[in-house]
């Protein structure tokens, strides 16, 4: 839900430029896996995968609640950048403890379980925040409701976690010697292919923001205009990528 009126926020309410909306989207796509090397083999070393989870989804949450009180460039491109660190925190333990969760005979499914709720809340995210914002207006006051609202999921997910009480099947796995495996030809081939297209890729708010202008020059009404942006966001989020 924030995400999909962050670029409205930050640009539109707050005044920022797109360029550096996208100076801070690249940062925050950098703090978005900065950590997963380091999470992944922590958890693997410590067996405390639920813990490492937790810590990531509490670095989410107590960022969020940044956005009750910033109003400035700084504080929100700070937010931004943090609060993707969360995700980068949790992405590999939380992946990992599903694994072990899951009976074998039904990891596929629950994965796919897993991110079909993730890709629903994705879109039913921006949805609900279109429907606040026609309520409630494009104001200032209302963007931080719509943040107030968007921060109980996020509590509520702590405590589900603090609730959790199902233990591992194996809270220590060995760890792969990373020395040992070596990139033969066809999966260099791949990883030179997979980095030249996400590289290449249109970043989905530059996108969104292209929609933005264009409907401005057809005339369109700002209000109408911002109302593109959260459906087109909501439309955009069925895409295969990793989780929030």
């Amino acid at each position: 839900m924030i995400f999909s009126v962050f670029e409205v926020f930050f640009t539109i309410i707050v005044g920022a430029s797109t360029a550096l909306l996208c100076l801070v989207e690249g940062f925050a796509d950098f703090s978005a896996s900065s950590l997963d090397y380091f999470a992944g083999r922590i958890s693997d070393k410590t067996g405390r995968r639920k813990a490492l989870a937790f810590v990531g989804y509490s670095f989410s949450t107590m960022a969020k609640v940044v956005l009750l009180f910033a109003s400035s460039v700084v504080a929100l491109s700070l937010f931004r950048i943090i609060e993707r660190m969360g995700k980068s925190l949790r992405g590999p333990p939380r992946d990992a403890w599903h694994s072990e969760l899951a009976s074998r005979d039904i990891r596929g499914y629950s994965f796919g379980v897993h991110k079909a709720l993730d890709k629903a809340g994705a879109v039913l995210g921006p949805l609900i925040a279109f429907g606040l914002l026609s309520w409630l207006g494009e104001t200032p006051d209302a963007f931080h409701k719509l943040f107030l609202i968007a921060i109980v999921p996020a509590m509520l997910v702590l405590e589900l976690f603090i609730r959790a009480t199902v233990s591992l099947q194996d809270g220590r796995r060995c760890i792969p010697d990373l020395n040992a495996i070596s990139f033969q030809q066809p999966s260099s081939r791949w990883l030179i292919s997979a980095s030249v297209f996400s590289f290449c890729a249109l970043d989905r708010l530059a996108s969104l923001l292209r929609k933005s202008r264009c409907s401005m020059r057809c005339s369109i009404s700002p209000s109408s205009s911002r109302h593109l942006l959260l459906v087109s966001s909501a439309i955009a989020s069925v895409e295969p990528a990793s989780s929030p």
